[in-house]
């Protein structure tokens, strides 16, 4: 995997709330991401990452009162990066509570 970001996706995601959280399942070491999009910015997110994106499959989402969290491990795979490459888009505390797990999850351990 590359260790580059996408320029367009990088801004649009430091423009935007971000987190970071961990489904609890057996031996399961992974860190979801996800992004929080107004509803008025959907539009612009699909420009980004591009309508296909959308064809493949269902997108894990939570519909909330103003906008949409998305998780986005998927697409950044799909774009050949890792996760760290996106560490300044998230809250400092956030990823260091969650750094040693994201490490290990890229194999960088």
């Amino acid at each position: 995997m590359s260790r580059e970001v996408d320029a367009e996706l990088y801004e649009f995601f430091r423009e935007r709330e971000m987190g970071l959280y961990t489904k609890e399942f057996e031996r399961n070491k992974t860190v979801f991401a996800f992004v929080r999009v107004d509803f008025s910015d959907l539009d612009t997110f699909i420009e980004i990452v591009g309508e296909e994106h959308f064809a493949e499959g269902p997108m894990e989402v939570a519909l909330c009162s103003n906008d949409v969290c998305i998780e986005i491990n998927d697409l950044i795979e799909l774009y050949g990066h890792y996760l760290s490459s996106y560490k300044n888009c998230f809250d400092e505390d956030d990823w260091e509570h969650y750094e040693s797990r994201i490490k290990e999850m890229e194999g960088r351990i």
